[in-house]
């Protein structure tokens, strides 16, 4: 991938963080490209920054150290784009830090939907200068894994419609 990069329409590079669940060890395995930190959210509340700056961006690195951190069932793995939390009157670190103390509503709230739609809209007031992604892993204490995101007008406009029908 990083060759990749390196190679299509001059000199380019992407930030990349991948994850991997091991269900069987109640564990993730984290590799970053200069992505900015995951956040794992124990079971009980506690959240943790996680593989910061552990590599180069793709096409600039070559090697991609990975991270296990423990992710046993009830925790949760949020990742989202700095056009998330930078902003030209915001610094990334105090983005960040906005980010991680609208977590606990998110992990509070019944249907989480709505909640990261509040937080999305008060981190970015409405607007954007840069890309926007969030995503909410919640992994259940029955095992399974439920994803969480923004709601999109589109998706909302369909759900609507759909329940007129």
């Amino acid at each position: 991938m990083s060759r990749l990069c390196a190679t299509q329409f001059g000199f380019n590079f992407a930030t990349c963080l991948y994850a991997v669940h091991h269900h069987d060890g109640d564990t993730l395995t984290i590799a970053n490209a200069g992505h900015l930190p995951a956040i794992v959210i124990s079971p009980e509340g506690d959240l943790t920054q996680v593989a910061e700056a552990t590599a180069q961006p793709l096409a600039i690195g070559r090697t991609f150290p990975t991270t296990q951190v423990p992710f046993p069932p009830g925790a949760t793995l949020v990742l989202y784009t700095d056009g998330l939390v930078e902003t030209r009157t915001r610094d990334l670190t105090a983005g960040i830090d906005a980010l991680i103390d609208g977590l606990p509503a998110i992990q509070a709230a019944p249907a989480p939907g709505a909640a990261v739609d509040d937080l999305i809209k008060n981190l970015t007031d409405g607007r954007h200068d840069d890309d926007i992604a969030f995503l909410h892993a919640h992994r259940r204490p029955t095992q399974s894994l439920v994803l969480e995101g923004a709601e999109s007008p589109v998706c909302q406009h369909e759900r609507d419609d759909n329940a007129r029908r």
